[in-house]
């Protein structure tokens, strides 16, 4: 089918399609508007008026017939437009979109698996209606031969089932990145060529009220509220990620910043026309001037823009677009604002390219304009200011940190370049290779799961095969987006012919369909170009940021939309009441069913695993065991469910004795017991994980094994040299079998790796006072009086 053709058969009937697609039937507006116009026309003929005037009438009633009348042919398209089923389609997309900035506030971790249930919910919706676009095949093969890769690059990894589900807290494994292939199906799906003027209207409300949201918690949290309970300087508002919440600001800005230039644009042209039709001669002349501008308004209403819209929704896409920028603002994300200004300078060079040599000044003065305030709003909000402008130690240390974590993730890429580490196998894969500079400049007890740049992240989880894939994909987005905008705008150019402009003017019914068609090909293109802003904002922060739900799900959604194709055959209907088509259906609805119900659960082991923290912190150690117990119920293959249940149940065991032994409601003889139970079942699914010989040890520790303690603590430094915390237990363990030497050793390296320890140096202090070590003793009391201490 070609450009024309495809764009004929989504877009039938011209002006009256969008009604012909929801009922088949005329409206009664339409009909009332039909016969005031015949009723015109006998008052003309029986006036005296002149004939060219009766002509004219003439004329624009059968234009207003062809309007109400679509032929035939043209009314096939509907019946495989997702226009077929609206209202579904419409929820469908709410959903999708809303998957973003949903989160659970009773889960371990609020962010990340409910968006994951919510988007499967949008997509068993979205497979229940018409397609109105496809992904390529070019996709579907780069998908398919990173996932393979994946799957062998799990298989080789530390942990192969852990690696092939996916870690904590993302889980981008089978748990995740199904997410990530569903929302851009759903995309395709939903917001391709042939999609509805109505899902395209809710699309952009429902970013709008989405962004609302977001920008609404982050102006709270910009001023030290916690509408949220969080301990977080940057919180990230609906997100629970500062950064992340900057992403999807820049993301929802790029796609309602086209709507809302355009529905400007369209109110002064239609102020314009009014203004023309009140000078045109002769009544006719004003008759016409009233039917050119109610086919333009239908036109633009086909082609799903605001400004035919009500006002409610013309004020929702511009707040909307006010809030996606004050989201990115208060994240105090200098990627997310350095990204942002990009859009704002694409927006702005095209809308003066795309202006006549008259209104290219004014443009361009408005695009400065919008810079200048963007910029004075990052210097009016402390914290952005700060990090955006400052040259503190704190500002500068972000960027320090970034370039250790790239030189280490480098490093370990060119250790397995064909494989790499395995999905989510960078965590314990990195633990091995942080030297002093590491810890010096990043910091004691940071644990990375990425790489912090998409490529590295791509390449360390599946090898250079999944990093080439990952590259491919991008590049495959970026031409397919910019051959569909070429493609787009020649259409649109086609029609704006001098012919075309002849026989508009002349208003047959022919150049009511060209307008129509021509605003339905203005909103095509105004999608995919807001698509394709988005994607290049998040490509761009991800050089330094990590993928997650909370930014990739409304990522892959402008993808699917930018590179949808549209669906095979001319109409679904044609085959709908096949058996084998409805068996098919049936069956993708029941299968997407089922994966959204086992999202669920697995979300839904959030809530006891947080229980069983909160309990352990506050000391009520035989409940917290009962709900790890029943996270792990719901999640038997995580092995993470254990680890965290270790890691509470040490932390416990740490306070205890601090407190001393059943003090303050924490029994350390239980804790003990139970670090061991859940730090074993951590190791043997997890056996490289630092963190879970870290909780054994601890365990070791006050079950009274010292020997066990020490053996556990130096295989675990051998393997993962150059951490404080781990010298700092390991010199105290020594002490107590009686290696005061090798623990004053281990006691002074932890504290040249962490200077800033108090604890550390207190202990060294106290073994070198044993030892009768005066120089090291009056070393750590100068170091101690530096801290405060």
């Amino acid at each position: 089918m070609t450009g024309r053709e495809f764009i004929v058969a989504r877009w039938p009937g011209g002006p009256a399609g969008l009604k012909t697609e929801a009922n088949g039937e005329t409206s009664r507006g339409e009909a009332s508007q039909v016969a005031k116009s015949k009723s015109k026309s006998t008052w003309a003929e029986s006036s005296g008026a002149r004939p060219a005037d009766v002509a004219t009438a003439a004329t624009i009633v059968s234009a207003l017939k062809a309007q109400a009348s679509p032929t035939e042919a043209e009314s096939v398209a509907p019946s495989s437009s997702i226009a077929q089923r609206p209202r579904l389609a419409i929820a469908a997309i709410v959903v999708v979109v809303a998957a973003t900035v949903v989160f659970l506030p009773a889960a371990m971790n609020r962010w990340v698996l409910p968006k994951d249930v919510v988007l499967a919910v949008g997509v068993v919706l979205a497979a229940c209606v018409p397609a109105a676009g496809r992904l390529p095949r070019w996709l579907l093969g780069v998908v398919g031969v990173a996932v393979v890769m994946l799957v062998i690059a799990a298989f080789a990894g530390g942990a192969p089932l852990s690696q092939l589900m996916g870690r904590w807290p993302r889980f981008e494994g089978l748990v995740t990145l199904p997410v990530y292939f569903a929302a851009a199906w759903a995309g395709a799906r939903l917001l391709g060529a042939r999609v509805g003027a109505g899902v395209l209207r809710a699309f952009y409300v429902a970013v709008a009220v989405s962004a609302v949201a977001v920008g609404f918690v982050a102006s709270f949290e910009a001023s030290g509220l916690r509408p949220i309970s969080s301990d977080l300087d940057r919180p990230g508002s609906l997100l629970g990620n500062a950064t992340d919440q900057g992403v999807v600001g820049v993301m929802f800005a790029a796609v309602l910043v086209l709507p809302v230039l355009r529905g400007a644009d369209a109110r002064g042209a239609s102020r314009g026309a009014k203004t023309a039709g009140r000078g045109a001669g002769g009544r006719a002349g004003q008759v016409q001037a009233r039917v050119q501008a109610r086919a333009q308004a239908q036109a633009r209403v086909a082609g799903g823009e605001s400004t035919s819209a009500p006002g409610w929704y013309r004020a929702a896409v511009v707040v909307g677009l006010a809030f996606a920028v004050i989201s990115v603002v208060t994240s105090a994300s200098r990627a997310a604002v350095a990204a942002l200004f990009v859009v704002a300078i694409i927006v702005g060079v095209a809308e003066v390219r795309r202006r006549a040599s008259g209104g290219r000044l004014r443009a361009a003065l408005v695009t400065v304009a919008v810079l200048v305030g963007i910029a004075a709003l990052v210097l009016l909000v402390p914290l952005t200011r700060d990090r955006v402008v400052s040259t503190t130690t704190t500002s500068v240390g972000s960027l320090g940190d970034r370039f250790a974590i790239w030189s280490e993730a480098l490093g370990l890429f060119w250790s397995t370049p064909f494989v790499g580490v395995g999905p989510s196998g960078f965590i314990d894969a990195t633990a091995g290779r942080h030297t002093t500079a590491w810890f010096a400049e990043v910091g004691e007890g940071v644990t990375l799961d990425s790489a912090h740049m998409w490529i590295l992240q791509a390449g360390l989880a599946g090898g250079i095969v999944v990093l080439l894939a990952a590259v491919g994909l991008a590049v495959g987005v970026a031409v397919t987006g910019v051959r569909r905008l070429r493609a787009l705008s020649a259409s649109g150019e086609r029609r704006a012919a001098p012919e075309t402009t002849e026989r508009s003017a002349a208003g047959t019914p022919d150049a009511s369909r060209q307008l129509a068609t021509s605003t339905a090909t203005d909103a095509s293109r105004q999608l995919v170009a807001g698509a394709l802003l988005g994607l290049t904002g998040y490509g761009l922060i991800l050089l330094t940021h990590f993928t997650a739900p909370a930014t990739t799900i409304f990522a892959a959604v402008l993808l699917g939309a930018v590179v949808a194709r549209a669906p095979r055959g001319i109409s679904d209907a044609a085959t709908a009441g096949s058996i084998r088509s409805r068996a098919f259906r049936m069956t993708r609805v029941g299968l997407l069913g089922l994966w959204a119900i086992a999202l669920l659960v697995t979300c839904a082991a959030e809530v006891p695993m947080k229980a069983g923290v909160d309990a352990a912190a506050s000391g009520s150690l035989a409940s917290a065991n009962s709900a790890f117990a029943a996270a792990a119920a719901l999640r038997p293959w995580d092995a993470d469910v254990p680890l965290i249940a270790a890691q509470s149940f040490a932390a416990a065991a740490d306070a205890g004795a601090a407190a001393g032994t059943g003090t303050g409601g924490v029994d350390a003889t239980t804790a003990d017991a139970l670090t061991l139970v859940w730090a074993q079942r951590a190791l043997d699914r997890l056996p490289d994980s630092v963190l879970a010989a870290k909780a054994l040890a601890v365990g070791q520790q006050y079950a009274g094994d010292a020997p066990a303690a020490v053996a556990t603590l130096s295989a675990l430094n051998e393997r993962a040299p150059n951490d404080p915390d781990t010298l700092h237990r390991l010199g105290g363990m020594l002490y107590i079998t009686g290696d005061a030497t090798g623990a004053e050793q281990a006691l002074i390296q932890a504290t040249t790796l962490d200077p800033s320890d108090k604890n550390a140096w207190l202990t060294v202090q106290f073994v070198a006072q044993q030892l009768g070590d005066q120089v090291v003793v009056d070393r750590a009391t100068a170091a101690l009086a530096g801290l405060g201490g």
